[in-house]
Parts: C-alpha cells; sequence; structure tokens
C-alpha cells in the first residue's frame, strides 16, 4: 500500500470519527424565564457531548461559549428593541392566519419533533388577547396541546376579558443530532409542508 493512500484512509477515518461523534453525541438543553407584558427574563443552558462544548445564555450576561468548562467566547447583547411598525403589526396577523391554516400540518410537524426533544417541563401562568374571539382561537390551540406533549405540563389559563401576558417555565430536553437531522429531512420531502413554507415568505 502506498504511502498516499495511507495517509488518504487514515484521514478519512478521522473524518468518520469526527461525524460520528458530532452525530450521535447527545446535547442537553434547559431553558427556564418568566414573562410579564412586555418585559422578560431568563436563562437558557446547553452542552453537546456531556460538556465538551458548552453553551450559556441570558439577557444580563449575553451568550457565552465554553469548551471543557472554559469560556472561550462571549457576545453581549445591546439596547432597546424598537418598537413594532403598523407594517409589522399586519405581518403578524397575517402569520396567525397563516398558522391557523396550516395548523393540522404544523401540528403534525410539532409532534414529529416533539418526540426527538425528549421534552420534560411546565409551563404555568395566564394569557389573554383582549378580543374574546382571538383568546378562542388560543384557548382552542392550548387544548390541542394538552394531553399531546407527554412530559410538559401546561398550566396556562386564559383570561378572557383583559389583555395579559403572564408565564413561567421551567423546560428540560435533550436531543441525538442523527435523529434529528433524520426526522427534519423526512418531514421536509412532503410537497404539502413545502408548500405551506413557502407561502408563509
Amino acid at each position: 500500500m502506498s504511502l498516499a493512500l495511507t495517509i488518504l484512509l487514515w484521514i478519512l477515518a478521522v473524518i468518520g470519527v469526527i461525524l460520528a461523534v458530532v452525530l450521535l453525541a447527545p446535547v442537553h438543553i434547559r431553558a427556564a424565564g418568566r414573562l410579564r407584558g412586555i418585559s422578560a427574563s431568563g436563562w437558557m443552558r446547553a452542552r453537546w457531548a456531556f460538556g465538551f462544548i458548552g453553551v450559556k445564555a441570558d439577557p444580563q450576561t449575553g451568550v457565552a461559549l465554553y469548551w471543557l468548562g472554559l469560556r472561550i467566547w462571549r457576545f453581549k447583547f445591546k439596547g432597546h428593541k424598537k418598537p413594532r411598525s403598523e407594517k409589522k403589526a399586519k405581518k403578524e396577523e397575517k402569520g396567525f392566519g397563516w398558522f391557523w391554516r396550516n395548523r393540522r400540518m404544523l401540528f403534525w410537524m410539532a409532534g414529529r419533533m416533539y418526540r426527538i426533544l425528549h421534552l420534560k417541563g411546565w409551563i404555568a401562568g395566564s394569557v389573554g388577547l383582549g378580543d374574546p374571539a382571538d383568546t378562542a382561537y388560543l384557548w382552542m390551540l392550548l387544548w390541542q396541546l394538552d394531553g399531546r406533549a407527554p412530559g410538559l405540563e401546561l398550566l396556562v389559563q386564559c383570561d378572557w376579558q383583559d389583555e395579559e401576558l403572564d408565564l413561567d417555565g421551567d423546560i428540560r430536553a435533550w436531543i441525538w443530532p442523527v435523529q434529528a437531522l433524520w426526522v427534519a429531512a423526512f418531514t421536509f420531502l412532503r410537497r404539502d409542508v413545502r408548500r405551506a413554507l413557502r407561502s408563509a415568505v
């Protein structure tokens, strides 16, 4: 066997091992937060390959990347959030209509993705949209989600009179990247999924 072929085989073997580790090593995620009207607080932690690489994020300190527990990079969030323009508000309203028209397909997609996340945790609080008709849509959405998400406890009530957003939550998840890629590829090969996503743009 020539030297060049031996080196090539070693390179391919190393690449194969790296790909196997990347695809088979689990990603563990935990997030907790509180939402009160337009103010929000919380944090998120993720670690890949049992802590070989980690990410921490929260509004106060920004996003930090860790390698074997040592911080190697950090990004801080910047200041103010611009108020919503009328055009953006109309776009969000249109987005809700698109969501409701495609809710069956979206629930199917969410169900497939949910199974690979292995979620555990809870979300509690109350939500009101001000308009009882809009709140009814929200109530139906929560009703359909309730019981279809094993491991995730939904304790959210609807306020039928006032506009309100008061939520707390603590969620954990773990993912196998190879499983996520397989499910995502199978999902986006469906014609109805691609058609719905194109109509949202």
